[in-house]
């Protein structure tokens, strides 16, 4: 991060041995005569700054403050210092459901991210710190961010609790708490994963072990996957998944989740105008996905927001300085649904909502009221919501719809049923497969 600068009688040395490391990683403070009254390094928790520090630190007047709670020391860096940690990398993996990465790297890319590496089941960037902020906020198809925190070679469990000690927890969790640990091993002699995880947590526990009486409120979660004895740890960053937007309170039979419906409309590629139909609409999540998406931010916390090293006010002027909405008029929707409680659940969880129309019935009694070159976005009936008895007969009557009414388009669709593409006698490309709720579901685009 820096070259060393110990001829500077009062300053703070960083280094930057460990990749996702902010503050707790290596410092001293000196006094004029270069007497060492504190260190820190990524090996020890921040430590106890003696008296004299503290009184030499005031009449020197230093460029940064040391202040002192009952649960542990902090450091209050100088303004040069703070912008130095700001522009700290970080490497973040973003998770995604399995298939749907190429979609995730454009989205990453789309929001200003350009050097992402693609991996099964997500993508791996490098980022400053008000970067993971960004993607927190505007990544709609990830399902979760882990900061990489390290990685290590670990054979028996003395390697990993000597391993695990050196890690820079208390940046990341607050003194007394408890973090969880999920552990994933394959191949590895480490391959007991409830004993894994019993031990990493005692560990992580005792680095993070406050005075009497100390706790904190914040936990947090830490994965640990281990492949041929190779350890990776990461943090998890947003605490709950991704795909809870904070509005959708009422849920209907069989509800897509909102990761998977912003990859269906990433797919769609609408335009910001354009009006959309959803004629299998259920309790809307797809309609109410795509008007989340005109907000730049989301309202709802983050694991983040709890780190030690979290800076509140950094943050609070990036979501004040962050565009709040897209600047274009808002799209004309429409779901349909023949399902009453569901239509119900979508008028609860769009409540305040403008331009959304939901209309009851089956969706040949509202085609009409569709307007001209809207696109059509659904999750189609399967699995266990539908029968065999009917679902095919819908199908045909969906396929005739679109050919009569060829103005709509684009038309994409989430299907699960193997009898769909013959039933409608349409051509659709097959754009991405994988599994949902278990299910294997293709995402279907219309050829016109």
């Amino acid at each position: 991060m820096g070259k060393r600068q110990d001829d500077n009688p009062t300053h703070l040395c960083l280094h930057a041995p460990n990749e996702s490391v902010f503050f707790f990683l290596r410092f001293s403070l000196h006094d004029t005569r270069g007497r060492i009254f504190a260190r820190c390094s990524a090996r020890s928790e921040p430590p106890r700054v003696p008296a004299r520090a503290r009184l030499a630190l005031g009449v020197l007047g230093a460029p940064f403050r040391v202040l002192l709670s009952l649960c542990c020391a902090t450091i209050s860096l100088s303004p040069c210092l703070e912008s130095t940690l700001k522009r700290t990398t970080c490497r973040l993996f973003i998770g995604v459901s399995p298939g749907l990465e190429p979609l995730l790297v454009a989205e990453a890319r789309r929001n200003g991210f350009l050097e992402v590496k693609r991996f099964e089941g997500g993508a791996e960037l490098r980022t400053e710190l008000p970067g993971l902020w960004t993607l927190a906020h505007t990544s709609r198809i990830a399902e979760s961010i882990r900061l990489r925190l390290q990685r290590f070679k670990a054979h028996n469990f003395d390697e990993l609790h000597e391993q695990l000690s050196k890690c820079a927890w208390a940046a990341y969790f607050p003194r007394g708490s408890k973090p969880e640990v999920q552990v994933v091993s394959r191949r590895s002699a480490l391959y007991h994963t409830d004993a894994v995880k019993e031990r990493a947590e005692a560990t992580i526990a005792a680095r993070l072990a406050g005075p009497e009486g100390c706790s904190a409120v914040a936990e947090g979660k830490i994965h640990l996957r281990i492949v041929n004895d190779e350890v990776q740890v990461s943090i998890d960053t947003v605490g709950e998944r991704l795909h809870r937007r904070g509005i959708r309170e009422h849920v209907g039979i069989a509800p897509i989740r909102e990761t998977l419906a912003a990859a269906l409309l990433a797919a769609a590629d609408l335009t910001p105008e354009q009006p959309m139909w959803d004629p299998f609409c259920g309790s809307g999540t797809l309609l109410l996905e795509r008007r989340l998406q005109h907000q730049r931010r989301l309202s709802r916390r983050f694991a983040f927001e709890a780190w030690p090293i979290h800076d509140q006010a950094a943050y609070a002027a990036f979501l004040q300085d962050a565009p709040n909405a897209i600047d274009v008029p808002l799209p004309s929707m429409f779901g349909s649904d023949i399902d009453e409680h569901s239509l119900d659940a979508a008028r609860s969880n769009s409540e305040g909502m403008e331009r959304i129309r939901w209309m009851s019935g089956d969706f040949q009694r509202h085609v009409d009221e569709v307007p001209e070159g809207a696109g059509v976005v659904s999750n189609l009936p399967y699995g266990k919501r539908t029968t065999e008895r009917g679902i095919i007969d819908t199908f045909r009557r969906f396929g005739a719809l679109l050919t009569s009414r060829l103005d709509l388009g684009p038309v994409v669709v989430l299907n699960g049923h193997p009898g769909f593409v013959d039933a409608t006698r349409l051509t659709w490309e097959p754009l991405f497969s994988f599994r949902n709720r278990g299910l294997p579901v293709q995402l279907l685009r219309l050829k016109r």
